[in-house]
């Protein structure tokens, strides 16, 4: 499965209009009649496909502030053995959409007015998904953070909750812990070069239902070695090549245009042929490698008929990876596991869909409950400051309480945050693997036959573990003394010091003045003198995070700051950094306030959209 956003207009500039007929409409090229080119899934703040333009255009006009373009595009692709149900194409839009997410703000797209189409129209079933990045209730525009690295573990998540084969990306999904965790660089690169030794689109289906193994996927293990090694030598020329490959039963031919193709008899007797630019890359992959070529094997020559009477063939291409088993029996035994297999998918499917049905329940009263508690802790924190101020006790005293009211006020604000978003992770679904193992202790045969197919997947890639474990040796590392097997250490633990700066807050009271000295991380950070929050001359993030919401809970949203102007400049980007809700009374820091806003806006999505546009040139939006 491939998720990836779509190609976006060189100027910025995007139509709901234009767009969405090109997802829903097509023209027949001898009626020249409007056809209706998918099935349509609506989010549920839309009416109707012929008012969805109008209706995300009357949202996106409500924002006056955001410069860029409002509509955003998606497509999910399958590969061409599979295809999902409605039920699966459509629970997987809302998953992609909730996760590009904004987490500064804690919103998401699946909020959001969307409309999304399914094309069946090519070899690979695809949706399209058009979405408004402007919130409909608050009018703020929404930019997910890391769309790509999100978007790809969104598709490993889907993978393994929907029982799709799993694609090599940013992400894969590791099976013992149930969650997918991003691949390193050394993976991304193996990856690429086993991609580049298999077989490509028809032939990859020819190897992995056929029981295959394709023209394509032998051309490129010893033949193409054995071409590459001879090409590094001098005074070569194109009968070396034929006798090369001759050895392989292959034989190579130069079409009236310039291309080359590789051929070989099928086991009916009929020729087989393949692009060599796709077997035999360094030599024929493009334009530069075949002027390459010629310039150094010279003009072109077919190969000579004395060839094949002095080339002894070492090898020649047979489709059947092993002659010595039943082709029958063993198809028979291919089919009935994948037939159980499949009907396994079928009842996690099942499964699967009624548990995010009572998730979306859950989620929507627990919405409502959080938004309660919020407005609860706001209340007690304004009858805790009435009480105080209320108070008959000494004015230091006094000074000393409601400055630490305000500090509690923030800390329960964040705590909550934090308590919600962990409260997000626990209680999902089963993913896949679970499930299966579960089925399987209870006597499921196809659960049962899953597992061991995982388990045969597993011992193949030992083998490529061994082998990632040997280059990082070669590397400067740290390893264990012992050889025992250790897992990544707990992010959790390492992500500590990263965690809201009033979660780590703590302080201490001057009895005398009853001015209060807070600390983060055992560092002083800033002082509360009661009608002022002094900072001193090293302050840093966390010290103004901290600092800012404390004078804005104190001071009703509303401070105005003092001191250098690098102090002043530095506590306004940190605002603006770190999402505080507060307003500047500084008539110039009110402004570059806003400015700061805007400028991290408009920054994050030229950022992300100039690499999916690297990325994605030249490729189809169906693909």
């Amino acid at each position: 499965m491939i998720i990836k956003q779509g190609d976006k207009r060189r100027d910025g500039g995007g139509s709901f209009a234009t767009l969405g007929d090109y997802l829903t409409k097509e023209i027949d090229k001898k009626t020249g009649e409007v056809l209706s080119r998918g099935e349509v899934m609506l989010s549920d703040n839309l009416l109707s496909i012929d008012t969805t333009p109008a209706e995300m255009n009357a949202v996106a006009s409500e924002n006056i502030r955001h410069k860029s373009s409002p509509v955003s595009h998606y497509i999910i692709s399958w590969p061409s053995d599979e295809k999902p149900t409605k039920e699966q194409w459509q629970e997987s839009v809302k998953q992609v959409l909730e996760s590009q997410r904004d987490e500064r703000r804690g919103l998401s797209l699946a909020d959001n007015q969307y409309m999304a189409v399914a094309h069946d129209d090519t070899d690979d079933f695809h949706v399209h998904i058009m979405v408004n990045r402007i919130d409909p209730e608050t009018y703020q525009a929404i930019t997910p953070d890391m769309s790509r690295k999100s978007l790809a573990k969104a598709a490993r998540e889907l993978e393994a909750a929907q029982g799709w084969k799993h694609t090599n990306g940013l992400y894969k999904w590791d099976a013992e812990k149930g969650i997918a965790v991003e691949t390193t660089r050394e993976e991304r690169e193996s990856a690429k070069n086993d991609d580049i030794a298999k077989g490509t689109g028809k032939a990859a289906n020819m190897e992995a239902h056929a029981n295959a193994e394709s023209l394509e996927t032998y051309s490129k293990g010893q033949p193409a070695k054995d071409l590459s090694h001879l090409m590094k030598r001098g005074g070569i020329n194109w009968q070396d090549v034929h006798s090369t490959l001759a050895k392989y039963g292959l034989e190579l031919h130069k079409g009236e245009k310039g291309g080359y193709t590789v051929s070989a008899k099928g086991a009916d007797g009929e020729q087989i042929h393949v692009k060599a630019s796709k077997v035999f890359r360094g030599q024929f992959a493009g334009k530069k490698e075949r002027a390459a070529t010629d310039e150094k094997l010279g003009e072109w020559e077919a190969p000579k008929e004395f060839l094949q009477h002095v080339v002894k063939k070492e090898k020649e291409y047979n489709e059947h990876r092993d002659s010595k088993r039943n082709p029958q029996e063993r198809a028979e035994r291919t089919e009935e596991r994948a037939q159980m297999r499949e009907d396994l998918k079928g009842r996690f499917t099942k499964y699967k869909s009624e548990q995010w049905k009572e998730k979306r329940i859950q989620q929507e009263a627990e919405r409502q409950a959080d938004s309660g508690k919020f407005k609860e802790l706001s209340k007690i924190a304004r009858d805790r400051r009435a009480e105080l101020q209320a108070s008959k006790v000494a004015p230091e005293v006094r000074k000393a309480l409601l400055s630490i009211a305000a500090a509690e006020a923030v800390q329960g604000r964040d705590k909550l945050r934090a308590e919600l978003a962990e409260k997000r992770q626990i209680n999902k679904p089963k993913d896949y693997k679970t499930w299966v193992t579960e089925q399987a202790e209870s006597g499921d045969r196809a659960a049962i036959s899953q597992i061991r197919g995982w388990q045969y997947q597993e011992g193949r890639n030992a083998k490529e573990i061994e082998r990632r474990l040997a280059e990082l040796d070669k590397q400067n590392s740290a390893k264990a003394a012992d050889s025992d097997r250790y897992e990544p250490a707990d992010p959790r633990k390492v992500a500590e010091d990263k965690k809201a700066a009033a979660l780590r807050m703590t302080w201490t009271v001057n009895a005398k003045t009853g001015d209060v000295a807070y600390h983060i991380g055992g560092k002083q950070a800033f002082t509360d003198h009661g009608e002022r929050v002094s900072f001193g001359k090293d302050f840093d993030a966390d010290t103004l995070e901290a600092g800012l919401k404390l004078a804005a809970q104190k001071y009703g949203g509303k401070v105005t700051l003092n001191g250098t102007d690098e102090y002043k400049k530095r506590a306004v980007e940190v605002a603006a950094q770190r999402g505080i809700s507060i307003q500047f009374n500084n008539k110039d820091l009110a402004d570059y306030h806003d400015n700061c806003k805007q400028k991290l806006q408009a920054d994050r999505e030229p950022k992300e959209r100039s690499k999916e546009r690297t990325k994605d040139k030249g490729q189809d939006h169906g693909r």
